[in-house]
């Protein structure tokens, strides 16, 4: 659908902003946003669709990273885990009104610029302090275990932690690419390059794992 600046499309932009602001920065969102997070790792946007709540739940519909839908049940009460539901957004996109197809394309609109955003990319540099994990790790830690990636670098093995420098590459999605290269033998200094999302989440990792500070 192609949008018009319409007021109406102009109210959903500000509705849609406040519910991704929502997710991403209020305390009473935690679950809501860890469940997003576990189903994405690569989470790069979010806003909420539809929130329907209830004397027992509170049910939202999210796009996630704009081709994305999930149907998302959070009970009221702490012991009952949450229901998720991925939805086919074709599907869900037919059977809409056109008003409701207006704030998807918004929506879906604002994704794209999160996107964009999310994947520039971006620079971060730690000086481990101790080995560093294995490059099978690091892959696994951002795409899930049995990733089937690309490799290259001074890694002696998969296990090796002597490693100073490294390229993955996740192969269903190339652009998915993280570069570390050695910035300083002394100290000991290690470049994380890649899109923003990505860097970011292996600089954390990293610096947690090696004791390290981080710098950006």
């Amino acid at each position: 659908m192609r949008l018009k600046g319409t007021k109406i499309e102009n109210e959903f932009r500000s509705e849609l902003l406040l519910s991704k602001q929502a997710i991403f920065e209020r305390d009473e969102n935690v679950e809501l946003l860890q469940i997003l997070k576990d189903e994405y790792p690569l989470l790069m946007s979010a806003y909420i669709l539809h929130w329907t709540p209830d004397q027992s739940e509170d049910i939202y519909v999210v796009l996630v990273n704009k081709d994305n839908l999930l149907c998302i049940e959070i009970a009221r009460e702490e012991d009952s885990p949450p229901l998720v539901e991925r939805m086919d957004l074709s599907r869900y996109s037919n059977g809409l009104s056109k008003i409701n197809q207006i704030r998807l394309a918004v929506a879906q609109e604002l994704a794209i610029k999160d996107i964009e955003v999310s994947s520039a990319h971006k620079s971060y540099y730690i000086a481990p302090k101790k080995v560093r994990p294995g490059y099978y790790s690091i892959a696994e830690y951002l795409w899930g275990k049995g990733v089937d990636i690309d490799s290259d670098g001074n890694s002696e093995s998969p296990e090796d932690g002597n490693w100073t420098e490294l390229t993955i590459i996740k192969r269903s999605d190339t652009k998915q690419r993280i570069d570390i290269d050695l910035f300083n033998e002394n100290p000991l200094t290690l470049k994380i390059s890649g899109p923003k999302v990505l860097s970011e989440k292996v600089a954390i990792y990293l610096a947690d794992e090696c004791e390290s500070d981080l710098e950006r």
